[in-house]
């Protein structure tokens, strides 16, 4: 019965390189006598991830699973993976995701103060609605936005749902 030897980590990444694996990949080293070399990268773009498994006999390339091959959820999940870190564009990608968290901070910031100047009285409860004459902007800007998020259209149009259902029909609510 004839042994055979598994391949040196050094010819591992010289296949690695011949195959133009993206630097920085991770290998894992196989554990049994059926298994096989990985190597996995999740680079700073989403175009260079690759995952690659070599037979630790032979040295051959047994699969090669790159970007290229990716689905549509695979191309969009990697490329909200990479914007989300802040690396798929470089400084111009994190300059934007910084405006994004400063906004959602006015945000927070402001409604907090506009609650102040229009809250009742010295009470804690909330300010009293406008007239819907002048929310018709503001409620076009909301199904706008139900459209293109459809999971914060859901849970604007439940909240309205529960206002209109069950808190306006209970006068105790209506004077909190």
């Amino acid at each position: 019965m004839q042994e055979y030897l598994p391949i040196s980590i050094n010819d591992v990444i010289e296949i690695a390189n011949r195959e133009g694996i993206y630097p920085g990949y991770t290998v894992y080293l196989p554990k049994m006598k059926e298994a096989v070399y990985t190597l996995s990268v999740f680079s700073p773009k989403a175009q260079d991830e690759a995952t690659i498994h070599i037979d630790q006999y032979s040295g051959a390339v047994l699969a090669d699973y790159r970007y290229d091959h990716y689905g549509l959820m695979g191309i969009v999940i990697a490329w909200g993976i990479t914007l989300h870190k802040g690396t798929q564009f470089g400084w111009v990608n994190q300059a934007i995701s910084l405006l994004i968290c400063l906004g959602i901070i006015l945000v927070a910031l402001s409604g907090f103060y506009l609650w102040l100047k229009r809250r009742p009285g010295k009470g804690i409860g909330a300010p009293s609605a406008p007239s819907i004459k002048k929310l018709k902007g503001f409620l076009i800007l909301m199904i706008a936005l139900g459209i293109v998020f459809p999971l914060v259209g859901l849970s604007i149009l439940v909240v309205w749902l529960i206002d209109g259902l069950i808190i306006q029909k209970i006068p105790q609510s209506k004077a909190f």
